[in-house]
């Protein structure tokens, strides 16, 4: 089906262009030249003679008419109610009276208008004068256009009229020569019948009687009611959006594509904020189907529920669902692209849990085609953001995910990093596991460091074991609580056995060695706290067990106590009890 074409938006509402017309070069240029003389004639007792508007419309009739008239000659039209027409081609076309340029001299009694190539600059502006005054509705009381331009003596422009609009005395000879006092002469080729939307006189009314009511019955009320339900309000406004959409495509009709896009987006923007997603997939079907192809605004129109400010009302409205409707994902498969963008917008922005959730979830199906826009996102996100874009990817592209993960490891916002956690957890091992784990054991965070031991500890990675020394040496004098350094001696005792048994005696050697000369008092029980626990995960000997014998006599406080625990899990241990 064809559509109008797009009307630009002029500076004013009294400069609208008329539809453009025309088939053949011809016509095309023809047109070209009427809309010119329309618009200069509309403006020009609209603004100050020194307007620049004024001025750039003068000069383009210029150029035009004189550049028709070395192409093809004499610009020769017929006037009909609504039309100009060169040897039978539309080459004007507007229903508006109030624009109408044919209507105008159509009314007045002018059927036929030729403008010789040789018309000059002071005809065309007195042209353009007489047509102005009847444009503007300024002096409707003077005389008609052709009487005007029987006045003016025009040499190079010709106008043909009906009968009784010009002076009896004036020779008027059809086709012959020209008349006197100027070249107007009677029309006397076929006459028109008035189109259906004709004034029509005054109707007689009968007179007027006196108001009265009636009381409503209940089934009388509950259809008013209905009338006024959801149900019903929305299916009016698809058939209203229906019917200006063939009128808008419609040749006789003037209704334009731009005049209905309002209506269009306050229906739509209403669909979205009541949650009927199902009308507003309809409404985008109609208007997909109706053109074809779909001209510009329309796909601009659907294209728009496709960006963040549209996306994020449609999501806010579903966001008391915990996974994307049937509704939403039908819709989202109807726009002419994947809202990726959108998407990204939304999680960056948006503080509503719900929202960011159906955000997210719509987003994983369409990472596998974007990763390296989503890892660029993602590295220079918001904390929150990159949590959710981690969460994401894990679903989608856990590789991807993974090496990201690695990388925003080294962040501070707990938040995150706790997502960063359960990806790392729930990752096979692997240089990219292992790198971010490796990574958390530098956060502030007490929890993330026992984490990320424990999970090191449970992949038996031996690489960790120097940087789990690291750990314990770097927090025993500040903050190595209890509950750390027992997972800390646990990891290294159960890495590297033999290499930690002899970390551990550096730990808690007796004889004032190295330990006892570079550390403070805080820090040698914090790491004799490590030691003891790792005591506890090797298998009994000796050395472990004289240590642990001379730390008992020689500690205080929950050291001491840790150690006594610690010597009675052994002996249980020995004698399996």
């Amino acid at each position: 089906m064809a559509y109008p074409q797009g009307v630009e938006q002029p500076a004013t509402t009294e400069l609208v262009e008329e539809r453009r017309v025309g088939s053949s070069d011809a016509g095309i240029d023809a047109n070209a030249v009427l809309l010119a003389l329309s618009k200069a004639a509309r403006s020009v007792l609209l603004y100050d003679a020194s307007n620049q508007i004024i001025r750039d419309f003068l000069e383009e009739l210029r150029d035009r008419i004189w550049a028709f008239g070395e192409g093809y000659g004499a610009l020769d039209v017929d006037v009909r109610p609504f039309e100009l027409l060169r040897d039978g081609e539309t080459v004007y076309q507007e229903r508006d009276r109030e624009r109408s340029l044919a209507w105008r001299m159509f009314r007045d009694g002018v059927r036929r208008v030729v403008i010789r190539p040789e018309v000059d600059w002071d005809e065309l502006m007195s042209l353009i004068e007489i047509l102005s005054i009847r444009y503007t509705g300024l002096r409707q009381q003077e005389d008609d256009i052709v009487t005007l331009l029987w006045k003016a003596g025009f040499v190079n422009i010709e106008i043909h009229s009906v009968e009784g609009v010009i002076r009896q005395d004036v020779e008027i000879v059809q086709g012959g020569p020209r008349a006197a006092g100027g070249p107007v002469q009677r029309w006397t080729g076929p006459r028109y019948d008035a189109p259906a939307d004709w004034d029509q006189p005054m109707p007689e009314f009968e007179p007027a009687g006196e108001p009265s009511f009636r009381e409503l019955t209940m089934d009388e009320l509950d259809r008013l009611r209905m009338e006024q339900a959801d149900s019903m309000l929305v299916g009016l406004g698809m058939r209203v959006a229906g019917e200006l959409l063939g009128a808008s495509s419609d040749t006789d009709d003037p209704t334009q594509l731009q005049e209905i896009l309002p209506f269009l987006r306050e229906f739509r923007d209403s669909l979205i904020d009541e949650g009927r997603l199902d009308s507003l997939s309809q409404l985008v079907d109609l208007l997909l189907t109706h053109y074809v192809p779909a001209p510009p605004p329309v796909m601009l129109f659907v294209k728009d529920l496709g960006g963040t400010e549209r996306l994020l009302s449609i999501l806010d409205s579903q966001s008391r669902h915990l996974r994307p409707t049937p509704e939403l994902l039908q819709l989202l498969r109807r726009l002419p692209e994947a809202p990726f963008d959108g998407l990204l917008g939304i999680i960056d922005a948006q503080p509503k849990v719900g929202v960011r959730r159906l955000a997210r979830q719509l987003l994983e199906p369409l990472l596998p085609a974007r990763q390296q826009v989503y890892v660029s996102h993602t590295l220079q996100a918001s904390p929150q953001s990159a949590a959710d874009l981690v969460r994401a990817g894990a679903n989608s592209v856990p590789d991807v995910a993974l090496k990201l993960a690695a990388q925003l490891a080294e962040r501070g916002d707990e938040g995150l990093i706790q997502e960063v956690l359960l990806l790392l957890e729930r990752s096979e091992s692997g240089a990219s596991t292992t790198d971010g784990l490796l990574r958390l054991l530098e956060s502030r965070s007490r929890g993330v460091r026992m984490r990320a031991i424990r999970e090191l500890t449970r992949r038996v990675e031996r690489s960790a074991y120097d940087h789990l020394i690291a750990v314990a040496e770097t927090h025993a004098p500040v903050d190595l609580r209890p509950d750390e350094a027992t997972a800390l001696g646990e990891g290294m005792a159960l890495l590297l056995p033999e290499v930690a048994a002899e970390q551990f005696e550096e730990w808690i050697h007796a004889e004032g060695g190295v330990l006892d000369r570079l550390v403070s008092g805080r820090a040698r029980t914090a790491l004799r706290y490590v030691a003891v626990s790792g005591f506890g995960q090797l298998p009994r000997d000796a050395r472990g067990s004289r240590l642990l014998h001379w730390l008992s006599k020689n500690s205080t406080g929950e050291l001491h106590k840790h150690t006594m625990k610690t010597i009675v899990q052994r002996r249980m241990e020995l004698h399996g009890r």
